[in-house]
């Protein structure tokens, strides 16, 4: 247990509060929560996720969706929308891609090349806050 925790306070320790770069809050608008419900509208699972396209399609994990009968998301500004359509999904990899219908989504652009050892990475809250925590890799 003192293992576990020193280990927390290292994790926690390594990653710092500052002014972040203006494409970090225009980042943080691409991700959202996923609820998930059964039948008589209980929720089944909750998961973060994040858009890919400006037309609404979105990435999350897929477990929250095995036995559901409905989807919600809630955006980084709490509106809320119902998952309009299922567009694949991966058991193996726990991965769903899914749309939801917006006018226009804020997506994240996926790094292109492999990054360097020691870059500064931005932890994205699925809410806005006015200081993302950062760390490097």
């Amino acid at each position: 247990m003192k293992r576990f925790f020193l280990f927390y306070l290292l994790f926690l320790s390594s990653f710092a509060v500052t002014a972040q770069p203006s494409w970090v809050k225009k980042a943080s608008k691409s991700v959202f929560t996923l609820k998930t419900f059964d039948a008589e509208g209980a929720l089944l699972g909750s998961a973060n996720g994040f858009f890919t396209s400006e037309q609404g399609e979105a990435l999350s994990s897929f477990s929250p969706f095995r036995g559901a009968v409905r989807g919600v998301i809630i955006d980084a500004s709490g509106k809320e929308y119902p998952v309009a359509c299922m567009l694949g999904v991966n058991e193996t990899y726990d991965v769903a891609k899914f749309r939801i219908d917006i006018k226009k989504a804020q997506p994240l652009t996926i790094a292109s090349q492999k990054q360097p050892q020691g870059i500064e990475t931005w932890m994205l809250p699925y809410r806005e806050v006015k200081n993302v925590p950062f760390g490097q890799i």
